[in-house]
């Protein structure tokens, strides 16, 4: 995965404009606490649901996250442009460890973003 890869959904589920919620009671009234799910699944035709079991002979239950008025926004954004550099003591660090990391790699470990390096 790469740098574009990784996207911040906070603009899906944080204000009062946003297209999901967090909702406490499932479809069918069953309380819902994600730290009991114990088997989480979404699935392409129902989208906004989240399917969850708490035990793994039950069947799914399904949590509806959809709010009613809101669309999906077209773009979801990056959560940083770069490569986010590393501490400079660790990138030291790496560099002492480098005598027992194979010679085809050490370019990379070389060049790793560290301290105040700006971003790429």
């Amino acid at each position: 995965m790469g740098v574009p890869d990784f996207r911040d959904f906070k603009q899906l589920y944080e204000g009062v404009n946003t297209p999901f919620l967090s909702r406490k009671k499932s479809v069918e009234g069953v309380d819902f606490s994600i730290s009991n799910a114990i088997h989480l699944q979404t699935r392409r035709e129902n989208p906004g649901f989240l399917f969850y079991k708490t035990k793994f002979d039950d069947e799914f239950l399904a949590v509806d996250l959809n709010r009613r008025s809101n669309s999906m926004p077209n773009i979801i954004p990056q959560i940083r442009a770069g490569a986010k550099p590393i501490a400079t003591k660790k990138y030291q660090h790496l560099q002492k460890l480098l005598q027992w990391v194979p010679s085809r790699f050490h370019d990379f470990y070389k060049n790793i973003l560290h301290g105040n390096a700006e971003l790429e």
